[in-house]
């Protein structure tokens, strides 16, 4: 005896993949925990240390080294620090699927975070998790889950 045939609704969909969600979140987080760490170490050595730059080293990179140091620095290395920790909160609170457009602008953020060595992973990671949050799939996830 042959199974009778299903036929597909069209309506019918298929389950939404969290992953879309969750794994681009968690990059953004642990990438972000790692620039914080940077940051916050670069921060601490701009008010805290003497820069030693060495003689041989060529013109432009002697005065890198000098604007590596002071209150300017400073500035720089915290302002990217709070960047990094809105990526985090953003990134948080779209695992909970909560706060869409705070989302984009945390994969915005993290595309342009240049704070530390960690933009070389922030960049893939932010434009990943753009792509899938512009899909139309994961707005309507956000838009379902808010009660």
């Amino acid at each position: 005896m042959c199974s009778p045939r299903v036929r597909k609704n069209r309506y019918h969909q298929r389950p939404f993949n969290n992953g879309k969600i969750v794994g681009p979140a968690i990059a953004l987080i642990t990438i972000s925990c790692l620039g914080l760490l940077g940051t916050g170490y670069s921060a601490v050595l701009a008010l805290a240390g003497e820069v030693q730059i060495d003689q041989n080293d060529p013109p432009w990179l002697q005065e890198m080294e000098r604007k590596t140091v002071g209150p300017f620095a400073f500035v720089v290395q915290a302002t990217f620090f709070v960047v990094n920790l809105v990526i985090i909160a953003a990134a948080y609170l779209q695992i909970k699927r909560r706060a869409y457009v705070f989302a984009i602008v945390a994969s915005v953020l993290a595309i342009c975070n240049i704070g530390s060595c960690c933009c070389i992973l922030d960049l893939p990671a932010g434009i990943v998790n753009l792509i899938f949050l512009l899909q139309p799939d994961v707005k309507q996830a956000f838009l379902t889950s808010v009660k």
